[in-house]
């Protein structure tokens, strides 16, 4: 089963490899779920916290919205190696002429609650793909993992959970 969930995109495919012959036997995803779903959540949420702090809305602010996605990325890359990570924006945007800063702790169960249901949609392409292919998980000899957004460890739980590996 190769599971890949790069940056724009998601799928499942299960490929069977007999006598140097890989033949997929079924496939199934998500052409717009990826990674970058992932960091605009992370990114949205950051900009619900900042109108909160500051009741000032970055959602007609371009510049403020692509670093904000920018800086919802990195966090992501960290929470896969720590617990938190720290959200940080000097200059995000201007008040009465003050410029108005964000920082935020954010923890990985918060940014694994934000980006479940988002999983779930994954889980469900691979229970889809093994009917497809009219086989169970006791069937499967390998399992890989492609693409940068699974090394989320929500990513390798999922997937553990679902295969029952």
């Amino acid at each position: 089963l190769v599971y890949d969930l790069g940056g724009g995109t998601f799928d499942v495919s299960l490929v069977e490899l007999v006598g140097g012959v890989v033949e997929v036997r079924a496939t199934h995803g998500d052409t717009h779920l990826g990674g970058d779903d992932f960091d605009q959540l992370l990114a949205e949420h950051a900009a619900n916290l900042f109108t909160q702090n500051h009741q000032v809305d970055l959602h007609d602010n371009r510049r403020a919205l692509a670093r904000l996605n920018r800086a919802a990325e990195a966090a992501k890359v960290h929470l896969s190696d720590f617990p938190t990570a720290t959200l940080r924006e000097e200059n995000l945007a201007e008040k009465n002429g003050a410029p108005l800063h964000l920082e935020t702790d954010i923890d990985r169960d918060e940014f694994e609650e934000m980006i479940g249901d988002l999983l779930e949609q994954t889980a469900e392409s691979m229970d889809k793909v093994l009917a497809d292919a009219e086989l169970d998980t006791e069937d499967l000899s390998r399992v890989l993992l492609v693409g940068g957004s699974t090394r989320i460890p929500a990513v390798w739980e999922l997937v553990a959970d679902c295969l029952i590996l």
